[in-house]
């Protein structure tokens, strides 16, 4: 017997930690009969007739979903407005799917959905030597993933082919000093890079991707734009769902299906593409207290330091008393340079006799966050043992009327607080942080780790007011180069640094040399800059080309 396309777990085999991946991202789903598929339907991937998904509410309600093969599909819609639900409905959940009518029909036996989540599990080969899980996870769909063998173009050497042309494309062919780098100490970016290496191998007939510009670079996000459009030429479907509209606008969808959302119902449409008409304003949000000064004030001070990352030496020369953005490529070491930042603020406030209070928000949230309530997530943003003091109950009470205020909960009350973490979405989870943190009023130095992550444009708006705003200092990293153009200018703009290596911008030095922090323009709009986009552009489509041939 076979589940999901996969051997049952229920036999005694033991199942690898690659093959859990694999099972949480690729899905063998029953095909239609052709025989019970009507004539003006029998050129579509998938089709569903009056949906309806109950398990949320309001429930999510569609009159009919039409998937056409080698067609790419955008899907939008604000903060929890579903889309991650939908996604969930049509793989991993689909007793949540009501409709009146379902059809799959693709190229082999079962009908193959590779998915690339959010945030994907990876405990089960964090660690693993990461080329080590690479090798694993090519040989398991190369010889023991039955559903992959009944791929009509079965070729058990594509996966490991695959696999070289990936980790080389995405610079997980690590060597040097990083070679033995293991799965759980990667990047958010380049883990978001080997799930999407998983999906890719998996050779499927629709591809779906959620918000899978969180965590990659420019260069990246490039990539995946190129690898789209031969994905389309090769006849798979692709869905994906983003807040970008410069990532939407890269893809060029040929249809869009979008989320309304109002207190009554969601509703999904679907739509041709049109680049003049993208609405990504999201939900209003009712907390405006980022609008004025907020936050412990820390004043300006200078910050000078060496810092150790990947054994390279970063000199570190830091004026506070401004928002300092910080980017760079995926795992060039900026999380540990935040990290380490605050040790050596630490070291110099005890040399000078200033005090920093930080407040860290991470890329990923830790395992007792995602497993907890809001109970739970209040007690560490506040980040204390000792939850019976009155000034405690004073900022967890102000916590949950501002989420009340924000009509993220709608009850104020103690029960509030037992609702799940998990039951909020990513952008939604990263709006509860700056909550919390305001309403502790505590800290002076906010520190940052991608804070616009699953944010819609509406939550990003509010993050960029709450770091315009705050009386002390702020680090933070990105990638959403239209988040930082919108915040290198106005009152409170921010200082704009690149960690990069030193290769890449002082010519003669060798490829292995020190890490850098370097000026970024200021200018985003100029000559210069774009340049530089056209020519990242054109690198990404030279090193993808013929990538799936």
């Amino acid at each position: 017997m076979r589940e999901n396309g996969h051997e049952n777990p229920e036999q005694t085999r033991e199942i690898t930690g690659p093959e859990k991946i694999v099972r949480q991202m690729v899905f063998d789903l029953p095909q239609t009969p052709e025989s019970k598929i009507p004539k003006n339907l029998k050129d579509l991937a998938m089709y569903l007739k009056n949906v309806r998904l109950e398990k949320i509410s309001p429930h999510l309600e569609s009159a009919e979903v039409k998937i056409l093969p080698s067609n790419v599909y955008a899907l939008i819609g604000p903060n929890g407005s579903a889309k991650s639900t939908f996604f969930n409905a049509l793989t991993s959940d689909q007793e949540s799917l009501k409709t009146s009518m379902l059809i799959r029909h693709g190229k082999a036996p079962s009908f193959r959905i590779a998915r690339l989540l959010q945030e994907t599990d990876l405990k089960p080969i964090e660690d693993l030597v990461v080329t080590e899980a690479i090798d694993q996870m090519a040989s398991y769909y190369a010889y023991e993933d039955s559903a992959y063998q009944e791929r009509p173009d079965y070729d058990p050497n594509v996966p490991g082919e695959m696999s070289e042309r990936l980790s080389g494309l995405f610079g997980l062919n690590l060597k040097g000093d990083r070679a033995s780098i293991k799965v759980g100490n990667l990047s958010g970016g380049e883990k978001t890079k080997l799930c999407l290496m998983v999906a890719l191998m998996s050779n499927p007939d629709m591809l779906l991707l959620d918000e899978p510009n969180n965590h990659l670079d420019l260069s990246t996000t490039s990539m995946l734009t190129n690898m789209i459009d031969q994905l389309k030429a090769k006849g798979i479907t692709v869905i994906f769902s983003s807040h970008s509209e410069d990532f939407i606008k890269g893809v060029n969808p040929d249809e869009i299906f979008s989320i309304a959302v109002d207190s009554q119902k969601r509703i999904l449409t679907q739509k041709d593409f049109n680049p003049d008409s993208i609405n990504l304003a999201g939900r209003s949000n009712p907390i405006n207290t980022f609008n004025q000064r907020w936050g412990r004030y820390l004043g300006q001070k200078k910050l000078s330091a060496t810092i150790d990352i990947h054994g390279n030496s970063v000199n570190l020369k830091i004026e506070l008393g401004s928002p300092v953005c910080l980017l760079g490529k995926s795992g060039i070491g900026k999380t540990t340079l935040l990290e380490k930042m605050q040790e050596a603020v630490n070291d110099s406030s005890h040399a000078s006799d200033w005090y920093a209070s930080f407040a860290y928000l991470p890329q990923t949230w830790p395992e007792q966050i995602i497993n907890g309530n809001l109970d739970t997530f209040f007690q560490w943003c506040y980040d204390t043992d000792d939850d019976n003091t009155e000034s405690y109950a004073k900022a967890k009470k102000a916590f949950l009327k501002k989420l009340v205020d924000s009509g993220i909960v709608t009850q104020a009350e103690e029960g509030s607080f037992s609702q799940p973490f998990s039951r909020f979405s990513g952008g939604e989870q990263r709006l509860l942080w700056f909550i919390a943190i305001e309403a502790a009023d505590k800290h002076n130095f906010l520190v940052l780790d991608e804070p616009t992550n699953h944010a819609d444009k509406a939550l990003k708006e509010t993050i960029g007011n709450a770091i315009k705003n705050f009386t002390g200092n702020v680090m933070y990293t990105t990638h959403d180069i239209a988040f930082v153009k919108h915040m290198s200018v106005g009152e409170g703009r921010s200082k704009v640094q690149v960690l990069e290596s030193a290769k890449d911008y002082i010519p003669g030095v060798p490829e292995e040399s020190k890490l850098v922090i370097s000026h970024w323009p200021d200018n985003f709009d100029s000559e210069d800059f774009q340049r530089y986009i056209e020519n990242l552009n054109k690198n990404a489509a030279r090193a993808t080309k013929n990538l799936f041939d």
